[in-house]
């Protein structure tokens, strides 16, 4: 793969997956600190995959078959990953190599935050995600109703289509006082909106 590239673009490439290695590197150290990892239990998971990647059988699992553990061997083997493969940027090994192995360390990282994710919405207290759905069903009621903000943003948006104005910013300035919105209201809700017609 190397030899059809020219060397700006092989470079560009090479900065790019070193950036994503250390981004991988930089997650692995936020999930070692979320596990609450000490530096044995670090130590002991990156021996372990070094030792499963040579063909090593251990003896004994130094670490036991908890959710936590499988995922501390998951951060640990991403973490591996990204230390080989920047080592290997180092001796300009071949492109498909270094970029299979960045995107293996990537979607393990990936992997193991996804369940450390899921871990902490179980873990979380059903009464406080009810509470935080009510305030949302509030929020959206009192959005929704008659003169409220979702009809003054939409009430805006028709002005604008009207094709009164020639700009957006005008077209907030003016009405934005008879609507009773703010002009950085009355400016949002047109944004993303098509030509005036």
């Amino acid at each position: 793969m190397n030899e059809s590239l020219d060397e700006s673009t092989k470079k560009y490439l090479y900065e790019l997956i070193q950036r994503s290695l250390h981004d991988s590197k930089s997650d692995a150290a936020e999930l070692y600190r979320y596990l609450s990892a000490t530096q044995s239990e670090i130590q002991t998971a990156r021996a372990l995959m070094m030792d499963v990647a040579f063909g090593v059988q251990p003896e004994e699992l130094p670490l036991d078959n908890t959710r936590r553990n499988q995922l501390l061997l998951q951060v640990a083997l991403a973490d591996l990953i990204a230390d080989r493969i920047l080592s290997d940027l180092q001796e300009d090994h071949d492109l498909g190599f270094v970029m299979l192995g960045a995107w293996q360390s990537v979607a393990q990282i990936k992997t193991a935050a996804g369940k450390c994710l899921g871990l902490e919405l179980q873990a979380a207290d059903a009464s406080k995600l009810e509470r935080a759905m009510k305030a949302q069903r509030a929020a959206n009621a009192l959005h929704d109703k008659a003169g409220g903000s979702r009809e003054k943003a939409q009430k805006m948006r028709e002005l604008w289509a009207s094709g009164k104005y020639t700009n957006r910013d005008r077209c907030a300035e003016e009405e934005c006082g008879a609507l009773g919105m703010s002009y950085a209201s009355a400016r949002k809700a047109l944004r993303n909106t098509p030509p005036a017609g």
